[in-house]
């Protein structure tokens, strides 16, 4: 949920904040209500987040190379429900 909360920080561009920390709570679903007419560019921010997260756990450790794919493919399927 970090993800999302960055996402809405961008959003917001610069003016009330919220703390990156993955809790969902008041403020980020005030965000979230916010945010209602930029929903779709909300969500390619966070999941380009986190597609450059799972990248870089990829590079990191050898072990992670091997879900890269699937990872890939779980993001595309977001990205699908996003429209």
């Amino acid at each position: 949920m970090k993800f999302l909360q960055e996402a809405l920080n961008i959003a917001n561009e610069g003016k009330d904040q919220l703390v990156t920390d993955g809790i969902i709570g008041k403020k980020t679903l005030a965000a979230v209500a916010e945010h209602l007419d930029a929903l779709r560019p909300i969500c390619a921010i966070t999941l380009w987040r986190r597609t450059l997260y799972y990248q870089s756990l990829a590079a990191s450790k050898e072990t992670f190379r091997a879900f890269l794919r699937g990872w890939i493919n779980r993001l595309a399927k977001l990205w699908e429900r996003c429209r």
